[in-house]
């Protein structure tokens, strides 16, 4: 017997399909075939969960419902202890109806929307599977997306990728396990605060009702700005981090199949093509493109009044007109401030003032509805530096 562990594409010297299978043999009847690699597989051992030997007084408790949140709980109530999950945001369904208000209308809900909610940002984000680290977790990761509903092609592919249309049921059905294992998950309920004595947590306020609890998982996303405030103010020990920031940009899907695939860009069994590029300058800041989504669109995903975010992503097909990537530079946190809070107050007042250049050209909606984000931000900065192109011969080049 054989199942296909990866597959990818070469198309470095003419268009090839690298595959790595995985049989059931013997070490002789490969080795009379001479012209396959083989080599003997170990079995990769998953690192077992240490137990505790002090009883729980009360259920664990976690906060936030995104990938994390869902695997945190998903865990828990295998093992039998009947976790309690907090969502700021609403369930997968009811977010979609906010999340097409939004994009449709611009009527935002600061508690539901692309960023919070059940499933995270990723629920609304493309569904890419791809990780630098090399972890057998990251294995059973996709094992346990698959058997929830993931197409069989994210257990293999070099690049596994599930689309919003197919995550968003994945999603809900392992909700579902967790509530018949004896969870219990509530939407539309934030946490406003919380008490512990000598470094122990004693209980958490949400919504003005306030539970006990000795454990508490903060799966919260790093959009929850009020959380982060809630958490220093209480004392807790927070250290900044570095991120990335940057815009998104958008060009035909076309283009990038052409320039990857040259005349064999429309085979019917080529996917839509990725690219990943990266600089180093002088300045030691790495430049690259991330989250690249091909045959996709860029979508509105701020998750408070005025500022604005955008993202990227694909459905499952990957099909759509064009294909876009996040262009961004590191940000280190020796650039600010000790303040712990600095990087990501830096973070929102950039948001911010994208929010406020909406009054020197175009109104914000058309940004929203048509998805053209890159083109007009591309106007926004030329009014700060006569010296670049105008707006038009930049979205020729974009």
């Amino acid at each position: 017997e054989y199942k296909i562990i990866r597959e990818s594409v070469d198309a470095r010297r003419g268009i090839f399909f690298v595959y790595t299978i995985q049989l059931d043999a013997t070490k002789n009847e490969i080795k009379r075939n001479t012209k396959i690699q083989y080599t003997e597989v170990k079995q990769e051992k998953i690192p077992e969960i240490t137990k505790g030997d002090i009883e729980l007084q009360h259920r664990p408790v976690v906060i936030g419902f995104g990938p994390a949140g869902i695997f945190c709980a998903y865990e828990l109530a295998k093992y039998g202890y009947r976790p309690i999950v907090f969502e700021q945001g609403h369930d997968v369904d009811t977010r979609t109806f906010e999340v097409e208000k939004f994009w449709e209308k611009g009527i935002l809900n600061p508690s539901s929307n692309v960023q919070f909610g059940e499933g995270g940002a990723g629920a609304f984000s493309d569904g890419k599977l791809t990780t630098r680290i090399k972890d057998p977790l990251a294995k059973q990761v996709i094992q346990t997306l698959y058997e929830f509903g993931g197409p069989e092609e994210i257990t293999y592919a070099n690049k596994p990728h599930i689309g919003t249309d197919i995550l968003v049921d994945v999603v809900k059905n392992i909700r579902k396990e967790i509530i018949r294992l004896g969870g219990e998950i509530f939407f539309g309920k934030k946490l406003e605060g919380f008490v512990h004595e000598n470094g122990a947590i004693k209980s958490i306020t949400i919504d003005k009702q306030s539970y006990d609890a000795n454990v508490v998982v903060l799966a919260i996303g790093h959009s929850s700005r009020e959380t982060f405030r809630l958490l220093h103010k209480s004392g807790v020990a927070l250290r900044k981090k570095p991120l990335a920031v940057g815009f998104r940009i958008e060009h035909p899907q076309i283009l990038i199949d052409k320039a990857q695939y040259k005349e064999n860009y429309d085979h019917p069994k080529l996917k839509a093509s990725e690219y990943f590029l990266t600089h180093m300058p002088k300045t030691e800041r790495g430049c690259y493109t991330f989250c690249m989504c091909p045959g996709g669109r860029v979508i509105a995903s701020s998750s408070d009044f005025d500022q604005v975010v955008v993202n990227g992503m694909s459905y499952h097909a990957r099909d759509l007109e064009n294909a876009n990537s996040a262009i961004l530079c590191t940000v280190v946190p020796e650039d600010f401030e000790e303040h712990p809070l600095a990087v990501m107050e830096f973070q929102e007042s950039i948001e911010k003032k994208a929010f406020e250049l909406k009054s020197s050209r175009i109104n914000i909606m058309s940004l929203f509805k048509n998805n053209r984000s890159i083109p007009i931000f591309c106007q926004f900065i030329r009014t700060k530096n006569s010296s670049w192109p105008k707006a038009n011969h930049h979205r020729t080049m974009l």
